[in-house]
């Protein structure tokens, strides 16, 4: 499963003054394998290239609104078996609110192709959807909260009959504080919640996780 990924990417951006700016941009990924995959007892070569073209737009639509999008149309294509081959709108957005006070929101949504290492299925399309929160209490102690829901769809590599769906989805949910005593010096508290509903055929097991844990970092 050990898997080299090159990405080369090239763009340009139009900056007006105002601090918004839009652009373009194109990406290649190369993904390859280190040991080619045994299905059926024949060697299957499991490189792959993606490319990307997508509008890269930074929009300041107030003095507390900033949205971020990055989005346009992906190909993926196979070096083997060309029914694997997939294309689509690939992009994310992301939206930040920072109204006068101590609070701060943040909401994202995205549409992804993924690598999957499996002999059954080759890549999954993510679709997920994320909201955060910062409080700022004081100069030294920062709250936040955050959720994100994400579901994967596997795309097999030839037609199945599958005993049950090849999708699964993630959950996960964290609340954390944090307390800076110093400008370089941060201590954080975290509360954080995991649950997979897991795809059985996949091999993928269903769980809940729940995660306490303490940070300290410091910065010389």
């Amino acid at each position: 499963n050990d898997r080299t990924e090159d990405a080369f990417e090239i763009g340009a951006d139009y900056l007006p003054r105002g601090g918004s700016s839009v652009g373009l941009v194109a990406r290649r990924v190369r993904g390859s394998y280190d040991t080619l995959r045994l299905s059926g007892g024949v060697a299957r070569d499991e490189s792959f290239e993606q490319d990307e073209l997508k509008a890269r737009i930074h929009w300041i639509a107030s003095g507390s609104t900033t949205l971020q999008l990055l989005a346009g149309h992906a190909k993926r294509k196979y070096r083997a078996l060309a029914e694997r081959d997939a294309s689509g709108f690939n992009g994310r957005l992301t939206a930040t609110h920072q109204p006068a006070g101590k609070l701060r929101y943040t909401a994202a949504a995205w549409r992804e192709f993924a690598a999957v290492e499996s002999n059954v299925v080759s890549y999954s399309l993510n679709r997920g959807a994320s909201v955060g929160a910062t409080w700022y209490a004081t100069e030294k102690i920062r709250a936040d909260a955050s959720a994100s829901y994400e579901k994967r769809r596997y795309n097999a590599r030839v037609p199945l009959n599958a005993p049950q769906d090849l999708d699964d989805s993630l959950k996960q949910a964290q609340l954390s504080a944090t307390w800076s005593p110093r400008r370089t010096i941060a201590i954080t508290a975290a509360l954080a919640r995991q649950e997979r509903s897991g795809s059985p055929f996949l091999g993928l097991g269903k769980f809940r996780a729940n995660t306490v844990s303490l940070q300290a970092n410091a910065q010389f």
